[in-house]
C-alpha cells in the first residue's frame, strides 16, 4: 500500500542518512589525523632545522675563539721577541750578571780573610797525648769553620798543627799518592780517631781502684 511504501522509503532514508553521518565522521577523523602527522612531521622538521643550525652556530663559535686564541698567542709571541731582544731587557741581564760577579767577590774576599785571620786564634800543636784530641779537633775544626780550604790546604794545616806521633801520622799520609784530597783527607781524620781519639776516654775516666 502506500503507507507501507512511505514509511519503507522513510526508513531507508533514515538509513542513508545515518550511513552518511557514520561517513563525515570517519572522513572527519581521517582529516584530522593527516593534520595532526602533517603537524608532526613539520614540528619534526622544524626541530632538526633548529639543532642543525645550533650546531652550526657552535661551530662558528668555536673557529671564532680559536682564531682570537692564535690572535692572542700570535701577540704574545711577537711582544715576548721584542722584550727579550730589547735594549731594557739587555740591560737588566747586565745588571743582573754584575750582582752576581760582586756576591762571588764578596765570598772569596770573606774566605780569604778568613784565611789571613787563623793565625791569631789557632790551637795548640797536638802531640799526641790521648786526653786532649778531642778539645783540640774541636778548636782545629772552629778555626777552619770559616775557611774555604781545599783538602789539600786543610791537610796542611793538620801537619802545621800536630807534632810527634800525631804529626808523623799525618805525614805518613801526606807521602801517599791520592788522586782524590778528599778521600785522603777523610783517611787522616779517621786514624787520628782511632789511633788517639778513641784513648782518650779511658784515659778520663780511669776505672776505679778496689
Amino acid at each position: 500500500s502506500a503507507r507501507t511504501k512511505a514509511l519503507a522509503e522513510a526508513a531507508a532514508a533514515k538509513k542513508q542518512a545515518e550511513y552518511d553521518r557514520i561517513i563525515a565522521e570517519k572522513e572527519h577523523e581521517g582529516d584530522s589525523a593527516k593534520q595532526k602527522k602533517k603537524r608532526h612531521q613539520e614540528g619534526v622538521s622544524k626541530n632538526a632545522k633548529h639543532r642543525t643550525q645550533q650546531w652550526v652556530d657552535a661551530q662558528d663559535n668555536t673557529k671564532s675563539v680559536n682564531q682570537r686564541q692564535d690572535g692572542y698567542t700570535s701577540r704574545r709571541r711577537s711582544v715576548f721577541s721584542h722584550n727579550t731582544s730589547s735594549p731594557q731587557t739587555t740591560k737588566i741581564q747586565r745588571d743582573v750578571e754584575c750582582i752576581e760577579t760582586i756576591i762571588a767577590t764578596n765570598k772569596q774576599l770573606t774566605s780569604s780573610l778568613a784565611r789571613q785571620s787563623l793565625p791569631k786564634c789557632h790551637p795548640d800543636a797536638f802531640g799526641g797525648d790521648a786526653t786532649l784530641f778531642h778539645p783540640w779537633k774541636s778548636a782545629f775544626k772552629a778555626m777552619l769553620r770559616d775557611a774555604d780550604l781545599s783538602p789539600d790546604q786543610e791537610i796542611n794545616y793538620l801537619r802545621q798543627y800536630t807534632k810527634g806521633d800525631a804529626q808523623k801520622l799525618v805525614d805518613s799520609y801526606r807521602k801517599r799518592q791520592y788522586r782524590e784530597p778528599a778521600s785522603l783527607l777523610q783517611e787522616v781524620w779517621a786514624e787520628l780517631e782511632k789511633r788517639f781519639g778513641k784513648l782518650s776516654g779511658h784515659h778520663q775516666h780511669p776505672p776505679e781502684e778496689n
